[in-house]
């Protein structure tokens, strides 16, 4: 097998696991952000003077990560234009991808939080309408970006040995 092959071979492999990356990291991201999105929801509950149960509130939270669907794609969708954007700024910058991939979930997160806060005041997301919600929101979007970036950093290692190991 020529070195041409093997190069070619790691190339596309190491495209199927940025591939991989996205999608666990869009999964981490919105699963973060549909519980913070159940307690917001839960706390403004409680705000009207109504005790919510912890078993109450672990099936909202579960109904709500099943359920939220729509939701899940509006990530998956600024997800996916965050991180190659991110990329494209980390090879300009050479920025430590600890930085840019968590900040690209952040603003991708907050971009999504102000269009859903355009739309009429009963949005599919609760906490686009207020603060304390929207930082929520863009907490997950923070830590799904640490993932990415983590789950970025051993693809590098691992194809930096198979590479080094040919």
């Amino acid at each position: 097998m020529s070195s041409q092959t093997i190069v070619t071979r790691n190339r596309w492999h190491g495209h199927g696991r940025r591939v991989v990356n996205v999608g666990l990291g869009i999964i981490i991201t919105y699963t973060l952000a549909s519980i913070a999105h159940s307690h917001y929801v839960v706390g403004q509950i409680e705000q009207m003077g109504v005790d919510v149960a912890f078993a109450d509130q672990l099936r909202m939270s579960v109904g709500d990560l099943m359920g939220l669907y729509a939701y899940a794609l509006v990530i998956a969708i600024g997800l996916i234009i965050a991180w190659p954007v991110m990329a494209g700024i980390r090879r300009v910058t050479r920025a430590s991808r600890w930085i840019v991939y968590p900040l690209g979930g952040l603003l991708a997160m907050a971009t999504i939080m102000a269009a859903i806060a355009l739309l009429p005041p009963m949005t599919f997301v609760a906490p686009a309408r207020h603060l304390s919600g929207i930082a929520g929101q863009c907490i997950a979007g923070f830590i799904g970006g640490l993932a990415f970036a983590w789950l970025q950093s051993r693809s590098a290692r691992a194809s930096g040995a198979a590479i080094k190991g040919r």
